[in-house]
């Protein structure tokens, strides 16, 4: 549980409060997203019982901090197409999870401009068990083009999504899409200590 007092709002307030609630508790692994670090972080503290993507095995990535640019071998809720996919453990609560998604249309390396935030906010009924999709026409006019970051919360948790894209949340998942021909340093540009690499 993020305690209340933690949640503080912009891109300054999400990483400050992150950053202690890891230091804080010892946080295990948590999904994090892997745009470069000129864009806003994104953290899910608790990630596993939904999450982007189709249904069965959750395909998550979890880290100790944030990675390597663009190594998240797991990123599948996000079609060519726009469509978003959802889905739910049997062990996820009913009720209503929130959907967001950012394109850089300028390529400045962040999501700040105006008209970047592209999915704002939308709510999706999800019981346990189930999958949702939802149709996004300005994300398939985006993709390979720009980066895109895409995130799944549960509204009823505590949680900060800012218009940078900046995430703090206990569940759900963050996922960062490169642009077409992106070369991801795996020796580690931009790794952070404590980043467990996904294996095949």
């Amino acid at each position: 549980m993020i305690p209340r007092t933690l949640i503080l709002r912009g891109t300054v307030g999400v990483i400050l409060a992150a950053v202690a609630l890891l230091a804080a508790s010892a946080q295990d692994a948590a999904d994090h997203g892997d745009a470069p670090e000129t864009y806003a972080a994104a953290v899910h503290l608790d990630a596993g019982s939904e999450w982007l993507g189709p249904p069965g095995e959750p395909a998550i990535s979890l880290e100790a901090a944030r990675c390597p640019v663009d190594t998240d071998q797991f990123d599948d809720g996000l079609s060519e197409d726009g469509t978003i996919t959802i889905s739910a453990g049997p062990d996820a609560p009913m009720g209503e999870r929130q959907v967001s998604a950012w394109v850089d249309r300028n390529d400045d390396g962040d999501w700040g401009d105006r008209d970047e935030w592209v999915v704002r906010r939308v709510l999706l009924w999800l019981k346990p068990d189930r999958t949702r999709t939802l149709n996004a026409p300005s994300l398939a006019e985006a993709y390979g083009k720009h980066w895109i970051r895409v995130t799944l919360i549960r509204v009823a948790d505590p949680t900060t999504t800012s218009s940078d894209g900046s995430i703090l949340a206990n569940v759900g998942e963050t996922e960062d899409y490169a642009p077409t021909g992106f070369v991801a340093d795996s020796a580690g540009g931009d790794a952070i200590e404590g980043c467990a690499l996904p294996t095949d």
